[in-house]
């Protein structure tokens, strides 16, 4: 009589005639559990968080261009004085708004957008990805990619379209080693 070799090592024996059985995980859900969030959910996110920006540098703009008109009333030195300071106001405004927004993803993994629509980043075990995974190589790191001539295009294309990859994860999650999942 034929001993199997899983029978020797207090296995149960391998049925070859079984029907398989299905050990991946299914799709919508990450590795530990949690539900990956939806491609339309991580848009409205983003969507919101730009719309928040641009409403954090209104202000900023419009006082910059309310204080240049005070300065040489009709020259095209009041034009230029209008312009420098509406640009210069309305970056420090955006740029404070933009740390609190990276205060916020280093903290607990959600942008307002993010937190608006239930979503938050999560490094593999689960974690809030902290300043570096969460800033510095889910944004920074792409950003540099993204301004190289020529090729900066095709990383925002490549980047956007795997979302809808096996995982739901974009370029800057596979870079950053986080995922996006629902709260």
């Amino acid at each position: 009589m034929k001993v199997n070799t899983a029978e020797k090592l207090g296995a149960e024996p391998v049925n070859p005639y079984a029907a398989p059985t299905d050990t991946s995980t299914p799709v919508g859900q990450n590795d530990q559990g949690g539900e990956l969030a939806t491609p339309s959910s991580r848009l409205g996110a983003q969507i919101v968080d730009n719309l928040l920006l641009g409403l954090a540098a209104a202000p900023g703009a419009i006082l910059g261009a309310i204080l240049g008109s005070r300065f040489q009333y009709g020259s095209s030195a009041q034009d230029a004085g209008m312009a420098v300071m509406a640009i210069a106001l309305a970056g420090l405004t955006g740029l404070l708004f933009y740390i609190y927004q990276c205060q916020l993803i280093a903290a607990t993994g959600q942008s307002l957008g993010k937190r608006w629509s239930h979503i938050h980043i999560a490094l593999e075990n689960g974690e809030p990805p902290g300043f570096w995974r969460g800033v510095v190589l889910r944004s920074w790191a792409l950003f540099l990619l993204r301004v190289i001539p020529g090729v900066g295009y095709i990383v925002g294309l490549v980047d956007s379209l795997m979302v809808f990859s096996e995982g739901r994860r974009c370029l800057h999650d596979r870079i950053a080693g986080t995922r996006v999942l629902k709260d």
